[in-house]
């Protein structure tokens, strides 16, 4: 019988396609006058082996990865793995990964579930976590800009945008009219023109109060302040 025949699979509560991906995603960017999306986008299905044992008539549980090295209990809980649901169905692996991760899981359980190494295992499960790898794609008019993005399906958060001008991290994203996607606030306008610039390539005015292009402003020879 093989190894997979004697293994119980299960899953945490978690997103499974891009609708739940993008819900979690998308509301946290405002794009001015432009959109986000996804894109590409690739999900991978990485197993966790959990063996449940006795030690001394005691139970025990032991949470491995697929290379036998012990989690974390934050991870167990961050992950939801303690409330994992039976599958019917499994993703796809490879056989000889499969038996080396629930092998190398029982090894580590020998020196845990019972002492001398003689292991009492009674339950052993498979939980499949979604793993997402993939960008997010800011397009102001014909400019546009990737926003690479990866973690768990589960707890995978927005990343912010930094913003090549400033170094800031920001959620809040603009374009120049010469195609620049930036921080907003580092974004301005021409208030005699109408063009959208750099903001550190705007300068406001002494005598009117209007914020200008640079190229447009003097220097008052009385003030030496800027006027348009």
């Amino acid at each position: 019988m093989d190894v997979g025949d004697r293994v119980v699979h299960y899953a945490p509560e978690q997103p499974s396609s891009l609708p739940e991906l993008t819900a979690r995603l998308f509301p946290a960017y405002q794009v001015d006058g432009g959109r986000v999306y996804l894109a590409g986008c690739q999900w991978e299905d990485r197993l966790f082996v959990r063996l449940r044992g006795q030690q001394n008539g005691r139970a025990e549980e032991l949470w491995t990865d697929d290379h036998g090295q012990p989690l974390l209990p934050e991870l167990v809980q961050q992950l939801g793995l303690g409330e994992a649901r039976p599958v019917t169905v499994p993703p796809p692996y490879a056989p000889g990964m499969f038996q080396r991760a629930i092998e190398q899981a029982r090894e580590r359980a020998a020196g845990v579930f019972a002492p001398g190494g003689e292991t009492s295992v009674e339950e052993i499960a498979a939980v499949w976590c979604k793993f997402v790898e993939g960008k997010l794609r800011f397009t102001i008019g014909s400019a546009w800009v990737d926003l690479p993005f990866s973690g768990w399906a589960r707890t995978v958060e927005p990343p912010p945008f930094i913003c090549p001008r400033t170094g800031r991290a920001t959620f809040h994203l603009a374009a120049t009219d010469d195609g620049q996607i930036l921080d907003a606030s580092a974004v301005g306008v021409c208030e005699v023109t109408g063009r959208r610039l750099q903001a550190d390539e705007l300068v406001r005015c002494s005598w009117t109060g209007k914020q200008a292009a640079k190229e447009l402003m003097d220097f008052c020879s009385l003030t030496g302040q800027p006027v348009l």
